[in-house]
């Protein structure tokens, strides 16, 4: 593991987040990026996820869930925002698929700056290599939760 040292502190976490306090007072978010839970939304958001602007210039943040073996990800989802006063609508796109979506230019802006955009876009910044630990192992769960999987191949 090339990034053993905590080099990113919750200090440095809160100079980070504060430069998404771009919006209405209102609109606000307090710091996430110290929640562990929004770090396993950040990896699953990287496995499942994309952020979109509208022509309005409405700002939403989506990821898809398979509804026979990832209800408990939407109840996930849902609990993590709702810490922060935030509503995540879900839409039944057929299929066995089901869409959450959150309104938030903050963590939209977020996310794109900071994790990019598409498939062969996204990226983990530097500095999320240097986070401590626990929030490291929650943005792996998410990711894992995502696109990963575990089987038995019978080999050994």
């Amino acid at each position: 593991n090339l990034y053993k040292d905590e080099k990113t502190t919750l200090r440095d976490l809160d100079k980070i987040w504060d430069n998404y306090n771009k919006t209405r007072i209102d609109f606000q978010i307090k710091n996430l990026l110290k929640d562990p839970e929004f770090w396993w939304y950040i990896g699953i958001w990287l496995a499942e996820g994309w952020v979109y602007t509208n022509s309005k210039g409405y700002k939403t943040i989506h990821t898809t869930h398979n509804n026979l073996t990832e209800l408990k990800y939407l109840e996930r989802i849902n609990n993590l925002f709702e810490r922060y006063n935030r509503n995540v609508s879900y839409t039944n796109k057929g299929n066995n698929c089901f869409e959450a979506k959150l309104s938030s230019s903050q963590i939209h802006d977020f996310l794109l700056e900071n994790f990019g955009k598409y498939a062969s876009g996204k990226n983990i910044p530097e500095w999320a290599k240097y986070i401590p630990k626990n929030l490291k192992l929650k943005l792996l769960e998410g990711y894992l939760n995502g696109d990963g999987c575990t089987f038995v191949d019978g080999r050994r």
